[in-house]
């Protein structure tokens, strides 16, 4: 036996190379489970989406439901300073001088923006650390990223950071 079979007994060579899914996810299709999904948190308050066209990726559905319901639950979790909580989606090509190595050929790297009216308090991150540190770990599994920024007493933003492939006739 080779120190190759030994290695990989069940002759797998490809076990260290990342296993890459055939199909395409949308984004939106995505949020639209997510919300669903935390339609019992959605019901108890008055929530106001508004979504433009996100990316196509290459991911697992469940794995994405889970990332946004992660996200989501941050959001719907924290009163907001108003009688409704709003939500706006955007996307956007990230423009940044960095050539990304990492990419696929063909994909292009988006930041997908959730706007929210909640602002966070001394608690939040306390209370949602564990949501955010599950999300950047699905995101990292992805060549994605996220930040958290509060804007001063307007509103929190959400950014994630992903590759993906943005189809021009996606519905909204």
């Amino acid at each position: 036996m080779s120190a190759v079979d030994s290695t990989f007994p069940n002759r797998d060579y490809n076990t260290l190379s990342k296993k890459h899914l055939t199909g395409l996810l949308s984004l939106n299709e995505v949020l639209k489970v997510s919300l669903k999904k935390a339609q019992t948190q959605v019901n108890t308050i008055q929530l106001v989406v508004r979504c433009e066209t996100l990316p196509q990726i290459r991911a697992g559905h469940e794995e994405m439901v889970n990332l946004f319901y992660e996200l989501l639950g941050t959001i719907l979790t924290s009163p907001s300073n108003s009688s409704r909580l709003f939500l706006y989606v955007c996307c956007e090509e990230d423009v940044s001088e960095v050539i990304d190595t990492k990419l696929e050929q063909g994909f292009t790297r988006f930041v997908i923006k959730l706007h929210t009216n909640i602002t966070t308090h001394d608690n939040w991150k306390l209370i949602n650390s564990q949501a955010l540190i599950n999300s950047r770990h699905i995101l990292s599994r992805h060549n994605g990223s996220l930040l958290v920024n509060d804007i001063s007493n307007t509103g929190c933003l959400f950014s994630i950071s992903l590759p993906g492939k943005l189809n021009k006739d996606a519905s909204k």
